[in-house]
């Protein structure tokens, strides 16, 4: 498959949003909590799986041909 060329800020949506995904379907979603500045964090396990989950879609998006910019093969 051609390499399908994304910017750092394309990347970063893609796996995000796919990390998310991938949370839900096989990790029953990711919990979050409060911090005392009023933001919505996830939790610190969750804030883990998010990472472990994060670095599956990067995964999953090299293997179907997306490159991230400056990574061109």
């Amino acid at each position: 498959m051609r390499d399908m060329n994304l910017t750092n800020e394309q990347w970063i949506e893609l796996y995000s949003d796919l990390a998310m995904v991938l949370a839900d379907l096989y990790g029953g979603g990711l919990e979050t909590e409060v911090a005392p500045n009023g933001d919505r964090i996830f939790t610190e396990y969750s804030e883990e799986k998010f990472i472990e989950f994060a670095g599956d879609a990067e995964y999953c998006l090299g293997q179907l041909g997306f490159v991230k910019a400056g990574e061109e093969s």
